[in-house]
């Protein structure tokens, strides 16, 4: 299997069909492995090879900003020790 740096984005159309809409790719991305919402949007990104969380959050036309990262010890005090786990 190849590993990748990088997040796929998908659309849905009204009916709920799928289309690639680009990637995400950049700071801190490292073999991603599971990602979550937060509940005001932001995207954390597990990472395998750093065991960091990438955090993303996005402008009005949708495009995913870079905001920083959650190394382990940080991630497990903030409550998002979860993504580190595979599931």
């Amino acid at each position: 299997m190849e590993q990748s740096d990088s997040i796929s984005r998908f659309s849905f159309d009204a009916l709920g069909h799928a289309s690639l809409s680009g990637t995400i790719t950049g700071i801190g991305l490292d073999i991603p492995i599971g990602l979550r919402f937060s509940p005001w949007g932001e995207l954390f990104v597990a990472n395998e090879e750093t065991s960091a969380v990438s955090r993303w959050t996005f402008d009005v036309s949708h495009n995913a900003i870079a905001n920083g990262s959650l190394r382990r010890r940080q991630a497990v005090s903030t409550g998002w020790s979860s993504l580190l786990r595979p599931r």
